[in-house]
């Protein structure tokens, strides 16, 4: 007689709620838990998408969503609340900021459901903020031979581009000529905005060159612009 070959097999049973979708409860699951919004100029928006998940086995319920703290340019969007997820669905909600002078460029967003082991889900909400840019071109004005009595203007585009409001412009002579005069059309520039600063030279005799420094000054900055002209001495024919 050949020996007997016995074979043993054992079934493995898992245990019950096991897998993606633990116990018998509702369970919110927020993507993303950080909010990142990139730099926007001061009078637009920024937007970003919120995914609210049930990973659970049973309707989750939404009942609020807050952003605190509150009057900070941030805003949410969402639909009517309270809301129903069913078990393995999502609910979008927009999250929203308007830059501007004293917007805080950080809150946070807190979503109340019935979810037992979170029914305060905060996400964080951040944004870059605003900054001003400004530069101006020519960055050195050289009016050249002017003849005595005689007006050469010449323009400088100053430009903004930053992503705030540039306020508060003006001008300062760090060195002043009688014949070298400037004039400033705004005392601001908006965001990606730009001027014409207008700078003239008028020789009235005397010294054979002019030369002055401009310093064109804003709310958060300045930058410094030299001048010069050379006056036509001799004698017209």
């Amino acid at each position: 007689m050949w020996p007997r070959t016995v074979v043993c097999c054992v079934l493995l049973v898992a245990p019950s709620g096991c897998g993606p979708m633990e116990g018998e409860e509702s369970r919110l699951v927020v993507d993303p838990e950080l909010v990142r919004l990139p730099g926007v100029r001061e009078g637009d928006t920024g937007s970003a998408s919120v995914r609210l998940l049930n990973l659970g086995r049973r309707p989750l319920q939404v009942s609020q969503l807050r952003i605190f703290p509150e009057g900070g340019g941030w805003t949410v969007a969402a639909p009517p609340l309270p809301a129903l997820i069913p078990p393995g669905e999502e609910l979008g909600v927009a999250v929203a900021h308007r830059p501007g002078p004293g917007v805080a460029s950080t809150s946070t967003l807190r979503i109340n459901t019935d979810d037992p082991d979170d029914p305060a889900h905060c996400v964080g909400l951040q944004a870059v903020q605003g900054f001003v840019l400004v530069a101006a071109a020519p960055t050195l004005v050289d009016f050249g031979l002017a003849a005595s009595g005689a007006t050469v203007v010449r323009p400088i585009r100053v430009q903004n581009f930053g992503l705030a409001v540039a306020d508060a412009l003006r001008l300062e002579w760090l060195e002043r000529s009688a014949d070298i005069n400037a004039s400033l059309p705004a005392t601001e520039i908006a965001p990606g905005g730009s001027l014409d600063l207008l700078v003239s030279y008028t020789p009235r005799g005397g010294d054979a060159v002019d030369r002055a420094l401009l310093r064109l000054a804003w709310s958060t900055g300045a930058l410094t612009i030299p001048l010069s002209g050379r006056q036509d001495l001799l004698a017209p024919d």
